[in-house]
């Protein structure tokens, strides 16, 4: 059996996440979807302002 990926690029609120559990009810088939954006907001700017401690600590997590 070979192994064929499906991309999806699209913009927000456009039934992605529907997709994707659409897509995992298939037989033999693996759908993510992806989390919740979490290095914006507040340590995105205190980043942009030359303190790198938020982001810093972020980046642990989502690279787990």
């Amino acid at each position: 059996m070979s192994t064929k990926y499906v991309f999806c690029i699209n913009s927000g609120r456009s039934g992605s996440d529907y997709l994707s559990s659409l897509l995992s009810t298939a037989r033999n088939a693996v759908s993510v979807h992806e989390g919740f954006p979490m290095m914006n907001g507040e340590p995105m700017r205190q980043y942009n302002a030359g303190h790198r401690a938020g982001l810093d600590a972020l980046i642990r997590t989502k690279v787990r």
